[in-house]
């Protein structure tokens, strides 16, 4: 074989490796990923007679909860979890088959947990009692979807006065009345023009007064329905949708909605959905998954692949106080606490993130660990609940001048073999864990 051959085989050769080996993590980060690797139970069958709506304790009703904080009304939790927490119960049907991986969160109300699943064709909405995990009543419709990522919904549902509102990755809204499941009303925003993004909606829907409103993009990037009939109230103009969910703030006595949309990060009327501002926030890949977070006149921007930020809005216009591509968090929703900005930086993918303390001020870097992996958290009772991509709980300390861990729990989401992305939630003095096509609850007191 002549010289020249060789060298053609050998870069051949080279170009076949890099093919397959970009074709590989192509399939790991949009297809295996979006599998689940523990086999489903059995779906029981509901349990009868329904008890009536009872509204009691405080519970979980939207993404961020009922204040849009993320933060549990938890009083007296227990805060030493070295030998656990005692399981409530615990169910493993949500998701019927591997590619209908699911990654909402449940919401409570009362006597109410809604949480959804999938199986290979269908959207299904369950209602659990949150006390015992029974079944309460399910609802199934189908939903076609493509793998990526696992076809089940993205955005976490939220009640309301007796309805709970559900939103598929195609871009659909289901309205169920939270006693039965039966169907109010129904609305595709694809028939009005709406282009769900790569990986689908995952932007959950937001209370405003009477008006529920969603972020999907394409003909419009904002839809506002009448909470109880489904009729189109407003639709604003065009535009890129991203990942991540609106949030409502107070400017000088207004309230606002904050949209960190694809290449910026815009105020629009909720009443109307008339556009007030517009920061521009560089394009990044369809990227935006993280809601912005707004403390005292200033909000806090995020996103994996650009810089994070810091809004100020004392004056008539937003203005930037400052820029830092030291942090960067994929889609885990951050805090800002007594000047100081605490959370996870890092890519989803694995569990080798750093948490972050930032200051407010200036955006600088007081401490990082890698301590607690890569996760997702809440607040409960001043303390930060973490729990990382292998199912590991901490309960963390806000301290601007190093990391204080006041309890952990390993193996809290056992037997983990894929990324425990989704968030805890506490209602009711309950934890609750969710991964694929497993529910937990754990006592916390």
């Amino acid at each position: 074989m002549k010289k020249y051959q060789k060298v053609i085989l050998w870069v051949a050769a080279v170009l076949a490796v890099i093919f397959f080996g970009l074709a590989y993590l192509k399939n790991y980060f949009t297809v295996t990923a979006g599998y689940i690797a523990e086999k489903a139970g059995g779906i029981p069958a509901p349990s009868a007679p329904l008890t009536k709506l009872k509204t009691y304790g405080y519970g979980w009703e939207a993404w961020r909860g009922a204040d849009n904080k993320n933060t549990a009304e938890i009083k007296g939790m227990k805060t030493d979890w070295a030998k656990g927490l005692e399981k409530a119960w615990e169910i493993d049907y949500l998701c019927q088959g591997p590619k209908a991986v699911t990654w909402s969160c449940p919401v409570i109300s009362g006597n109410r947990l809604i949480v959804p699943g999938r199986d290979e064709e269908n959207d299904i909405i369950f209602c659990l009692d949150p006390e015992t995990g029974a079944l309460l009543w399910l609802k199934k419709y189908p939903m076609p979807a493509e793998v990526n990522y696992g076809r089940g919904q993205r955005a976490t549902p939220l009640i309301h006065d007796g309805l709970v509102y559900t939103l598929s990755r195609t871009g659909v809204m289901h309205c169920h009345a939270l006693y039965d499941g039966a169907l109010v009303w129904k609305f595709d925003s694809t028939k009005e023009g709406a282009k769900p993004h790569t990986w689908g909606v995952a932007s959950s829907p937001v209370l405003y007064k009477d008006t529920i409103i969603i972020q999907v993009g394409g003909a419009s990037l904002l839809f506002a329905l009448d909470r109880k009939s489904g009729k189109l109230i407003w639709r604003s103009e065009e535009g890129f949708g991203s990942y991540a969910t609106p949030v409502l703030i107070e400017v000088k006595g207004k309230t606002e909605l904050a949209v960190f949309h694809r290449d910026s990060v815009s105020g629009f009327d909720p009443a109307s959905g008339k556009k007030l501002w517009n920061v521009p926030w560089g394009k990044n890949n369809e990227l935006n998954i993280t809601t912005p977070v707004f403390d005292n006149g200033k909000l806090f921007i995020t996103n994996f692949n650009t810089e994070s930020g810091l809004l100020d809005f004392s004056s008539s216009e937003p203005s930037v106080l400052w820029k830092t591509k030291k942090f960067g968090a994929h889609h885990t929703d951050p805090f800002i606490l007594n000047g100081y900005i605490y959370g996870y930086t890092g890519f989803s993918g694995q569990n080798s993130g750093k948490f972050m303390c930032l200051s407010e001020k200036d955006g600088s870097v007081q401490w990082q660990t890698g301590e607690l992996g890569w996760g997702t958290c809440i607040m409960a009772e001043g303390l930060l609940v973490c729990q990382d991509n292998k199912g590991t709980l901490f309960l963390v300390k806000p301290d601007p001048k190093k990391l204080v861990v006041v309890t952990k729990f390993p193996g809290a989401m056992p037997e983990v073999k894929t990324r425990t992305w989704t968030k805890p939630v506490i209602a009711q003095d309950k934890l609750y864990l969710r991964h694929g096509n497993r529910l937990l609850a754990y006592k916390l007191k």
